[in-house]
């Protein structure tokens, strides 16, 4: 039995191929997703690592609206939980290719975010906020968990608090140095 040949799993109706982390010649993880039941009760049990995304284009900052809860309606940053086995990099270029179909080149990483939802099922986040420059690829919602997407050019005016204090410290609205790398925790009820 080969340790590097790829795993196939049933997620949410689809099949979907968990592809094997080799270092120095051993398998050490596989990337793959959890199936939907068992994500809820670990998601009511301990934190979810994320990568959030603020992507920069010649339009200006991209941003998505929710479908789901948490936030859900809401604009938010592109972005969401890190398979075992990824590294942060590869999660935001996934991220952003599955929910918006662009390709990306990160920037810097600004900051990590702690949010802390307590309406429906409690949830707690914690988010790596990385700046990113769309380098190639399409526009296409087709496999999104977003309903729509939003340009931000100006203003962080109306903003929710954690995604305003995330372009703020990215300084990508600026002409002035970005603040040095933070750590914030948002709580919402």
């Amino acid at each position: 039995m080969c340790l590097c040949s790829s795993v196939v799993e049933r997620v949410h109706g689809k099949h979907e191929v968990a592809s094997p982390i080799l270092v120095g010649g051993f398998v050490i993880a596989m990337k793959s997703r959890i199936p939907a039941a068992p994500y809820r009760r670990i998601q009511r049990s301990m934190p979810i690592l994320c990568v959030d995304v603020i992507i920069k284009t010649d339009d200006g900052l991209l941003f998505g609206v929710r479908k789901n809860e948490p936030a859900k309606g809401k604009v938010w940053y592109i972005g969401g939980r890190v398979l075992k086995g990824e590294l942060l990099e590869s999660a935001v270029k996934r991220k952003v290719k599955e929910e918006t179909g662009l390709k990306v080149r990160i920037s810097r990483m600004v900051g990590v975010y702690e949010t802390f939802f307590f309406s429906g099922e409690n949830r707690h986040t914690v988010a790596v906020l990385y700046l990113v420059e769309k380098i190639g690829g399409l526009l296409n919602l087709k496999n999104s968990d977003l309903s729509e997407l939003v340009y931000l050019k100006k203003s962080v005016k109306g903003m929710d608090k954690y995604v305003k204090q995330g372009i703020i410290d990215s300084g990508a609205l600026s002409a002035k140095k970005h603040n040095a790398f933070q750590h914030r925790a948002y709580f919402y009820r």
